[in-house]
């Protein structure tokens, strides 16, 4: 068995434990079997209201009948007719139009508006006053306008009438040929006679169209929740039987359809059917039953029948209804006595408040159905016209409200998991913020610790090996003292670097080129060697930030400095160029050279400081390509370092 829809109690009550229980169930029953019978009640009561004494009512008169288009000029082989009046079954079947004369009495000519009301016509209907054409429902001639389920009302001028006898003539088209009505005609004051026919214009028109876009937006709402929702078919069968109702009921209030009339009726009945075949698997789905034999039987019925009454509509218009009200309506009604039993049943099994909406609305359809069923085959009179159409609100109301519950318990419980996963969620973050924390002081340490190595590693390196060099210069006593203030100097440079380097902000090429500058402005303004200098601020090097990490600049100053230094003081250059130049024609790249118009390395003089050793093994650190080229006047150093994008 399936999950059903709506919760009920799996065992049949088929007994009560204590009076009350069955006061209880009396209850429930009486409720739904009430409910059902007052919305009846309501709605015979609205559609056979009628003006009574406040207007004149026409009831008797001659009929004429035929292929009558045009106006009669006599009516003695007219017959005498009540009204209401249906064709069924005292009219020709081929007959589309009847011309009623109606002869009215009055006394004295009216002082003020009066009007002609028309409570029920079918297919169309226009209005004569003693010869005067007063108005008519529109279109006469095929395709006809379709007032059948329309209340007409046309105002009549006051100088239309005469003191004594008036006559009103009422021509009536009908659409199949041989189904016209004319109910009764009443003639009176503008005021009285409009406001009934806007009470009955707001039931049979008004209600109808406002129902029918509430349940074709619910139907379409409930089919796309249906594609979410595949495991749970209820949303699928009621949002396909809700626009096949919505589709029924566009013939209550469409005058001029934009196809032939014999389709029009066609979608009628045809929309009919397939909501009443839609039925049983939304009942199935509600309370989680699995049929599918009965479904499939339903909609092979439902496939041979439309297709019969496409047969039909194409051969005859006059069968096809004929067909569509004796054969199609009628089994479709008693599908539907199935799914109102199951319901019933359901009700029986639990006091299930859902469960007993769900019953009230199927009696409701059920019942309204019967009735129509009645009309349909001439049973009951049709100038009241259906009833089926009322029982939309309620069921919007009802599977609205079962949405609604339905949403309400899964949010509810939904809130209690959010709560339980909020506090797993809770105790998980302070565990995860601890070991961050620990993390984190973990990496601070790390991090001063090699920030720590560094700084010795570059005192050692620079500031130690130039104190080196000239104490052991000092001890020999072979260097002058302009030599060995340059070894100090050296020293010095070094130190100021490193300091330097402490305030290095990640990816500040131009920052750390600046301070390199500035270092060595003071060796050039003591020879006369010129410094060429390319300015950094112009590269597009913020997308490689992370590659130029504080020691890579660090590194990088070191070895231009170097480069620098060795060209003013051992080449004895007259220029040195500093070029840049950012390479993103593959791995992108910062190749940096330093060229000078010295004597060349090989000309100058050499010492064990090791300046080019420095320079190879801090190229090697930064994995740079690091190349020496001895020109015919001076000397290349290029310095080719990798970049890694922060995208990458």
């Amino acid at each position: 068995m399936a999950r059903p829809f709506v919760q009920f109690e799996a065992a049949d009550r088929l007994s009560w434990r204590s009076p009350l229980d069955f006061a209880v169930d009396l209850f429930r029953w009486l409720l739904v079997l009430g409910i059902t019978l007052l919305i009846l009640a309501v709605l015979d009561h609205g559609l056979t209201l009628r003006p009574g004494h406040e207007a004149l009512e026409l009831d008797t008169g001659t009929r004429l009948s035929g292929e009558l288009p045009a106006l009669p000029a006599d009516f003695s082989g007219g017959e005498p007719v009540s009204l209401p009046d249906d064709w069924r079954g005292s009219v020709d079947r081929n007959a589309r139009h009847a011309w009623y004369r109606l002869d009215v009495h009055v006394a004295e000519a009216p002082s003020s508006l009066w009007g002609v009301y028309l409570p029920s016509v079918n297919m169309n209907a226009e209005v004569f006053v003693n010869g005067e054409k007063i108005g008519s429902g529109g279109r006469l001639q095929p395709p006809i306008s379709r007032n059948w389920n329309r209340p007409l009302y046309f105002t009549l001028p006051s100088a239309l009438l005469r003191p004594g006898d008036n006559v009103v003539l009422v021509h009536v088209v009908s659409d199949p040929p041989g189904t016209g009505v004319l109910g009764r005609v009443y003639l009176g004051p503008d005021p009285a006679l409009r406001g009934y026919h806007a009470k009955r214009r707001f039931l049979k028109i008004t209600l109808p169209t406002v129902a029918t876009l509430a349940t074709a937006l619910l139907g379409f709402a409930t089919l796309l929740i249906s594609f979410n929702r595949r495991d749970e078919p209820v949303y699928r069968w009621f949002g396909i039987g809700t626009l096949a109702w919505s589709a029924h009921n566009l013939n209550l209030f469409v005058i001029d359809p934009p196809v032939p009339s014999v389709l029009w009726d066609w979608l009628w009945y045809v929309s009919l059917g397939w909501f009443i075949l839609m039925i049983p698997p939304y009942v199935h789905g509600l309370l989680g039953y699995e049929r599918k034999r009965i479904e499939r039987l339903a909609f092979i019925y439902g496939t041979v029948g439309t297709t019969a009454l496409s047969s039909l509509a194409l051969f005859d218009h006059y069968w096809f209804d004929w067909a569509a009200r004796h054969v199609w309506d009628s089994i479709a009604l008693a599908i539907g006595v199935y799914p109102t039993f199951m319901m019933a049943q359901a009700v029986w099994r639990s006091r299930d408040i859902e469960v007993q909406w769900l019953l009230t609305t199927g009696l409701l359809i059920f019942v309204l159905g019967f009735r129509d069923c009645l009309v349909v085959n001439g049973l009951l009179p049709r100038v009241d016209g259906y009833m089926i159409q009322y029982s939309a609100p309620l069921v919007i109301a009802v599977f609205g409200w079962l949405l609604m519950s339905r949403f309400v318990r899964s949010s509810a419980q939904a809130e209690t998991l959010n709560r339980e996963l909020h506090q797993r969620i809770d105790e998980r973050t302070r565990q995860l913020q601890d070991s961050f924390a620990r993390v984190a002081a973990m990496e601070r340490e790390r991090a001063i610790h090699m920030e720590r190595e560094r700084i010795l590693r570059d005192v050692h390196d620079g500031v130690g090996g130039s104190l080196a060099a000239a104490v052991a210069v000092a001890e020999e006593g072979e260097m002058s003292t302009t030599e060995l203030a340059d070894i100090l100097r050296d020293g010095l440079d070094e130190l100021r670097l490193t300091i330097d380097s402490l305030d290095l902000q990640q990816g500040d090429l131009a920052a750390a080129l600046d301070d390199l500058h500035a270092r060595l402005q003071p060796l050039f303004t003591r020879g006369a060697t010129q410094l060429h200098w390319d300015d950094p601020a112009g590269l597009p090097l913020d997308p490689y930030r992370d590659a130029l990490r504080p020691q890579t600049l660090t590194d990088t100053v070191r070895i231009l400095r170097e480069a620098i230094s060795n060209a003013i003081r051992h080449a004895r250059a007259g220029n040195i160029w500093l070029r840049l130049r950012l390479d993103e024609t593959g791995p992108a790249s910062l190749r940096i050279e330093v060229e000078d118009d010295g004597i060349g390395i090989d000309a100058g003089p050499r010492r064990g400081g090791g300046g080019l050793g420095n320079m190879r093994r801090r190229a090697q650190t930064l994995g740079a390509s690091f190349e020496i080229i001895a020109m015919r006047r001076g000397t290349r150093i290029t310095l080719i370092l990798p970049l890694t994008s922060a995208a990458t």
